[in-house]
């Protein structure tokens, strides 16, 4: 049986893996290492024999407790070529210092595995045991947009200052914690990795960032600059991403 979560929702309830999470763990823990080494070269989901993400930062903790490094060091080696390739197709490459923002995402979720057990939140892996491409999606659209806010901050156009209402709002953004919880936001966050990656990043950009389509400034960064379309192809976008949300809605009911 899986190690129980020691992680709690704001109601006080304590996370809880999935049946399908649970079951796929169960069926890895005790098996020896030749076996685990096997499974790890699986790569089809709905194979047999395939490990999910989940499972593997259940087992990248476990092993990380037992001190048996090399077996956890080969999971990790796994967990973190399936985040290279999801940062990969997440992170247009039209977004300029992509591959800095996806070695900044990766990085910091290393940093998550090698610090669980310890600091302010040492079992913050538990939402990764539970639900793994939202808590990582959460974590990169977080890092995401303070990158953002960050290169806006350092480069402001000629003449320009930042007023008291801009600095409160990023005052509120830099304390504000945007770790992923069970609770929060989940199937906002599960239909916007549904969408495509060009109108995924124009969502981000236009409601996460707050960025305007277009702008009669060409010296203003706006979601059609950092795209590289017009005006136009940011608007249809948001279109498309409405209907597109909204047809994902009505499936779930």
């Amino acid at each position: 049986m899986a190690r129980p979560l020691t992680k709690r929702k704001e109601s006080g309830e304590l996370y809880s893996r999935p049946p399908s999470i649970e079951s796929n763990i169960d069926g890895a823990s005790g098996q020896d290492e030749r076996v685990l080494r096997r499974r790890l070269q699986v790569v089809l989901r709905g194979e047999a024999e395939y490990l999910t993400s989940e499972c593997l930062v259940h087992l990248i903790r476990h092993f990380a407790r037992l001190k048996s490094d090399a077996i956890r060091d080969a999971i990790v080696m796994v967990i973190l070529s399936r985040c290279e390739a999801i940062l990969n197709a997440r992170i247009d490459s039209r977004v300029a210092d992509a591959e800095h923002l996806r070695e900044e995402v990766l990085g910091e979720f290393a940093l998550i595995l090698a610090s669980d057990g310890v600091g302010e939140c040492p079992d913050e892996l538990d939402y990764y045991e539970c639900c793994f491409n939202h808590a990582f999606s959460t974590l990169r659209i977080d890092i995401f947009r303070h990158e953002m806010k960050r290169r806006r901050r350092e480069s402001p156009l000629p003449g320009e200052g930042v007023n008291q209402d801009d600095q409160a709002v990023e005052s509120d953004d830099e304390s504000m914690s945007c770790r992923p919880t069970q609770d929060d936001d989940l199937i906002r966050g599960e239909l916007l990795d549904l969408l495509p990656a060009d109108i995924r990043q124009t969502v981000i950009l236009c409601h996460e960032m707050g960025y305007d389509a277009e702008s009669v400034n060409t010296k203003k960064d706006t979601a059609a600059t950092l795209s590289g379309v017009s005006g136009s192809t940011i608007r249809a976008r948001l279109r498309r991403a409405k209907a597109l949300i909204s047809e994902m809605n009505q499936e779930e009911l």
